[in-house]
């Protein structure tokens, strides 16, 4: 029996991802034609003040929790998460995506099996994983595929079902499990219908689930990221310290695939097709427009303007991949997005990249091909500066 709070607090689950991109103001949420691209116009100056509300950041007396994945990893929007680590022996643990969806651990150029077994989001925290798993092929990239929750010890090579329900976007660090409980489709008066889902959080001492409402499986030492409201209104985006709230960004619902890598919170805003950093420790805010180099091809037309579908973090660089073409690095000093590496649209334009993942290090990719299965490519760096694309077999 889940143990529930005296709130019931449910989030309205939306088939979208990063890559959503409605023609929204920062004001307003408008409902648009589908059919219709939106126009996108990059302004000539940062507009701080759409997101300055005088936050000066904050200092943690404490260390973030360990984290199950690199924190890169764990955006917002029910994303899957596809790779994880153990540092200390250097060992990457990876879904082989669109092949078998089985769990692969990858050490020294060689991958080797893990779990004969369908599984999504993978964590790994001191000698065990943790992934959720429905024992079928995981569904399209851009669902929640929703299990029940596992653990398997590396070492002993044992697995546990510690919690049957239908979970997703599970998130693990030292503090527990944070994950949502889908629940029965519920249909509207027009004829759609829409799934509700509960988030909740559960310890490791403990396989009782407990409702966590608007707090965040984000952290930043031992505040925690916080949607905040206040007789139904949403009135921001806080940072919460025992009960104490520190607001940090104003109310503006198109942001999402949040994560904290650092010292910094990272988003995207889906009105404008930026992302975007804002320094928790100092306050600082960035905004990454979506510009490229000119004359690079975007779904078969020349443009300067990269419709960005994910992103991923490694120390300071920001990585992103366009809806359906290529992989991207943001360049400081260009101020624009360009190729990891060099492309040929006759040799590489039959390749998208779809997803995002990172291990710290290298980079991994979900890429369909024309007249191939989906499959994750992992890029290193190579020694040019170029990040090349190598197999995980």
């Amino acid at each position: 029996m889940i143990k529930k709070l005296s709130l019931l607090f449910l989030i309205v689950i939306l088939l979208s991802s990063c890559n959503k991109t409605e023609n929204q103001s920062i004001d307003s949420i408008k409902t648009t034609d589908n059919n219709t691209e939106p126009s996108i116009e990059i302004p000539d100056d940062i507009l701080e003040f759409d997101y300055d509300i005088g936050f000066t950041g904050v200092t943690p007396t404490s260390p973030s929790p360990k984290s199950g994945t690199n924190t890169a990893n764990n955006k917002s929007n029910f994303v899957l998460s596809l790779v994880c680590s153990d540092e200390e022996s250097g060992t990457v643990y990876y879904v082989n995506y669109g092949q078998d969806d089985y769990l692969y651990s990858y050490k020294d150029g060689k991958s080797e099996l893990v779990l004969e077994m369908p599984v999504n989001y993978i964590n790994y925290i001191d000698g065990d994983l943790y992934f959720l798993s429905n024992g079928k092929d995981m569904p399209d990239l851009y669902m929640f595929s929703p299990g029940a929750l596992y653990k398997h010890n590396v070492e002993n090579k044992t697995t546990e079902l510690l919690l049957d329900e239908a979970i997703t976007e599970l998130i693990v660090n030292e503090k527990g499990f944070f994950f949502y409980i889908m629940e029965e489709p519920v249909r509207n008066d027009d004829g759609s219908t829409f799934t509700p889902a509960t988030p909740y959080f559960m310890s490791f001492s403990d396989n009782t689930p407990i409702e966590r409402g608007l707090y965040s499986p984000r952290f930043y030492g031992e505040y925690q990221l916080k949607r905040s409201f206040k007789d139904g209104i949403f009135k921001g985006f806080v940072l919460n310290e025992n009960g104490n709230e520190i607001i940090i960004l104003p109310p503006i619902n198109t942001f999402a695939c949040e994560c904290i890598v650092g010292d910094k919170l990272y988003f995207n805003n889906v009105a404008d097709k930026t992302i975007n950093s804002l320094n928790l420790k100092t306050g600082e805010l960035k905004i990454f427009y979506s510009k490229s180099e000119p004359y690079m091809i975007e779904n078969g037309v020349m443009t300067d303007i990269i419709d960005i579908a994910d992103y991923t973090v490694i120390g300071e660089d920001l990585f992103a991949v366009t809806e359906n073409n290529y992989i991207y690095k943001y360049d400081e000093a260009l101020s624009i997005f360009v190729p990891v590496n060099e492309y040929n649209p006759f040799v590489d334009g039959h390749k998208i990249y779809k997803k995002i993942f990172t291990d710290g290090v290298d980079l991994y990719a979900i890429r369909t091909e024309t007249g191939k299965e989906a499959s994750l490519n992992r890029f290193y760096l190579g020694e040019n500066g170029s990040w090349i694309c190598g197999d995980l077999s």
